[in-house]
């Protein structure tokens, strides 16, 4: 037993935890201390010791104070670890290319089916390396096109995609379409937009009324109506649908069974009964009015207003016009009149009486509930078709039947339709030489007439003219010109030496009139007249490429041969060149007077060549006459291969932060020019690798990867007339180009160095 006094010492020290190997303690990291604060870290330890005095109350024994020290360790836990949900996704080198993706809608509101919208993908480069083909775009209901990609897409680039979408009717009655687009580049995806567009809704409906029978002249008939409802708009509809008629009692209408939903377009009947009253026949008929609606969503859609009759006198009729339009001169319109006797008694002395025509039928007696036809005919006039308007008969029957009863009046439409339209022809004279002789000499004067005739149902106007290859003709009237009528007038042309020698002349027009303040124009006509009746031809000769700028290139001559006489020539053509010699245009037979053909041949130069025709001949009538060439034409294609002059190239500048290579190349020739291979030599600090070649728009390029690190690059890059900037790209930053050529032409032309 004793006492323990206070604790007189307390020590607090870290370390670094126990070696796993031995056991013993491990120092802390250095940077754990700052001045007099320590700072632990997961895995530390904190060890605390503590020491007292202790002495017994009663000494039985001798047995002095002796100091008790306990000491104790603890592992740190200096920080928790957390966890957070991010998006997927692998860590992205900045030296690497970033696939971007915007995406906008056109237009942005839709409001019928089948409209195209068009969606533009922008599809960026973001990143600090080149992008690869194949480049695409996945949307999720657009069909998309990336035709236009390029092969590369280098760093703060961008091309367009297009992607096409037609709506349906779902989507005009969802009210809205979002699609969500991603896109690819060699495999690498991009971010995922959307897009969503509204719909414009436009809901409609329209109601037609119809009553059968058409006629009842007893009291207690019944009536049957059937309204049809019709989808006029471009949503869908839906029921409860009515009907609101001022005869009958909306209760009384029965819808029951129309179709709901109602697609635009489609159609759905309702139905009611109506008994004749008194007061009805007593009016000669009954007249109701009536209105439909639907739903659509929430709102309530109303249709027009529409009628029906149903006449209730003893006599009826109805009239007809066929064909209801008129189009032709002097058209024939039968109009039909269906007269019915609506009682039990025979109608005697029927008479129809028409505002235009006369009537005629087959009886004068209709018998009880039974009805005839009577006919009319009326021609429509130059007048009626040049007023245009509509012609309206209108008729009303009238019979006995112990006392006097006539119809309501009717009428019928006849709908004018107007055509104007105008024929020319024209005609020359001379048209050709005279016999004996072969040429219509220069100074002759031919005169040219233009016919004019009026094909149209209208009468025309002036003024008339004839427009052809020398001038403008008119003649200003004032008379009109009817439907079939014709009128003339002429313009004279003096032969040329020109003329003789192209063999033909060609003479080209159209005419003109006026109708309603528009004028009315001819097809095109035109005359020939021969200046040469003997056998006689010209020949043209072009080259493709009209210049060489790679070796082995082939070049295609092309010889046009043109029938200037007035002779028809045919096989063999034979043309003797200074470059191929003498050859035949095989393929060809019969050329006609100012009928043209050519041939072709293949040559390979090796230099700058001239092919010049010495001499050409042709058959006539399948005799042996040769026909001498009027002329012997020759070309001259340049050849750019291999000529140091061709290219001038400007001093390099490299940028190590662009990580870029650019110089200037001036293409000389005024053709394009191709480099088929680069060399250089440059320093590898930092390991830097040639990744490609780029040139500008409105130059072509193969691009090809130096993916081995060697010093040569080949391709095929086609550079344009005038100057243009070249650029290397490398992968890395920290290198410098100390040697630059050019090989410009084909292998075994021989490397020309430029820089």
């Amino acid at each position: 037993m004793g006492f323990i006094n206070s604790f007189k010492d307390i020590a607090i020290s870290y370390d670094g935890g126990l070696d796993s190997g031995n056991g013993n303690p491990l120092p802390l990291n250095p940077t754990q201390t700052c001045g007099s604060f320590t700072t632990v870290e997961n895995g530390d330890r904190i060890i605390v010791s503590v020491s007292s005095e202790w002495e017994p109350i009663v000494p039985i024994v001798p047995f002095d104070p002796f100091t008790i020290t306990s000491q104790s360790e603890r592992t740190i836990l200096a920080a928790v670890s957390i966890s957070v949900d991010g998006a997927s996704g692998d860590f992205v080198d900045p030296n690497d290319g970033i696939l971007t993706l915007m995406m906008s809608a056109s237009p942005i509101t839709y409001s019928s089916v089948g409209q195209p919208i068009t969606y533009t993908y922008s599809l960026s480069n973001t990143g600090g390396g080149d992008l690869s083909a194949p480049f695409t775009v996945t949307d999720s209901i657009a069909t998309t096109d990336c035709s236009s990609a390029p092969a590369t897409l280098a760093p703060n680039s961008s091309f367009n995609c297009a992607g096409t979408y037609h709506i349906t009717q779902v989507d005009l009655d969802s009210g809205s379409v979002t699609n969500q687009a991603t896109a690819s580049a060699n495999g690498s995806l991009s971010n995922t937009e959307t897009e969503t567009i509204t719909a414009i809704p436009l809901p409609a409906l329209a109601l037609s009324k119809s009553a059968f029978p058409t006629a009842a002249s007893s009291v207690g008939a019944e009536i049957t109506y059937i309204y049809t409802l019709t989808n006029t708009g471009n949503v869908s509809l839906t029921s409860p649908y009515t009907v609101t008629d001022d005869k009958i009692a909306s209760v009384n209408i029965d819808c029951s069974g129309a179709v709901s939903p109602l697609a635009p377009g489609a159609s759905t009947t309702c139905t009611a009964s109506y008994s004749i009253t008194n007061s009805d026949i007593n009016n000669r008929s009954v007249v109701n009015i009536a209105s439909a609606s639907a739903t659509y969503e929430s709102t309530t859609v109303t249709s027009n207003s529409d009628t029906a009759e149903v006449s209730t006198s003893s006599l009826t009729l109805e009239i007809s016009a066929s064909p209801s339009t008129a189009t032709l001169p002097n058209q024939v319109i039968t109009y039909t009149y269906t007269i019915s006797n609506n009682g039990k008694s025979s109608a005697n002395s029927l008479s129809v009486t028409d505002n235009r025509v006369s009537v005629s039928c087959p009886s004068t007696t209709i018998p009880g509930e039974s009805s005839i036809n009577c006919t009319g005919i009326y021609t429509v006039t130059l007048a009626d078709y040049d007023a245009g308007a509509v012609i309206i008969n209108s008729a009303t029957a009238t019979a006995n039947n112990g006392s006097s009863i006539s119809s309501s009046t009717e009428t019928a439409r006849v709908v004018i339709v107007q055509a104007p339209a105008l024929s020319a022809t024209v005609s020359a004279s001379p048209s050709q030489p005279v016999a004996p002789a072969a040429t219509l000499p220069a100074g002759t004067v031919v005169t040219y007439t233009f016919t004019l005739t009026n094909t149209g149902n209208v009468t025309l106007s002036p003024p008339f003219s004839a427009t052809d290859n020398y001038n403008t003709i008119t003649y200003p009237g004032p008379e009109t010109l009817a439907p079939g009528a014709t009128m003339r007038f002429t313009e004279t042309y003096t032969i040329t030496a020109a003329d003789v020698d192209a063999g033909s002349i060609i003479n080209t027009g159209s005419a003109s009139a006026v109708f309603g303040g528009q004028a009315i124009a001819s097809g095109t006509v035109s005359a020939t007249v021969t200046t040469f009746s003997g056998a006689r031809f010209n020949l043209a000769l072009s080259s493709s490429p009209t210049a060489v700028t790679q070796a082995g290139t082939s070049v295609v001559f092309t010889y046009t041969i043109t029938n200037t006489g007035g002779k028809s020539l045919t096989s063999p053509y034979s043309i003797t060149s200074s470059l191929l010699g003498t050859f035949n245009c095989s393929g060809i037979s019969l050329l006609a007077p100012g009928a043209s053909t050519s041939c072709q041949n293949l040559y390979t130069p090796s230099n700058t060549v001239t092919n010049t025709i010495t001499a050409a001949s042709a058959f006539v009538s399948n005799t042996a006459t040769s026909v001498p060439s009027s002329s012997l034409p020759a070309v001259t294609v340049p050849y750019y291969v291999c000529s140091p002059t061709n290219l001038t190239l400007g001093a390099l500048v490299y940028s190590d932060s662009k990580k870029t290579v650019t110089w200037t190349i001036t293409n000389n020739v005024g053709v394009p020019l191709h480099l088929t291979s680069i060399e250089f030599n440059w320093n590898s600090n930092g390991g830097s690798k040639l990744n490609s070649v780029q040139l500008p728009a409105g130059t072509t390029i193969s691009s090809g990867i130096d993916t081995d690190g060697y010093a040569n690059l080949t391709g095929s890059w086609t550079i344009n007339s005038g100057a243009t900037d070249l650029k290397l790209l490398f992968s890395k930053s920290g290198f410098g180009v100390t040697g630059l050529r050019l090989l410009f032409g084909e292998p075994g032309c021989g490397p020309l160095t430029y820089h």
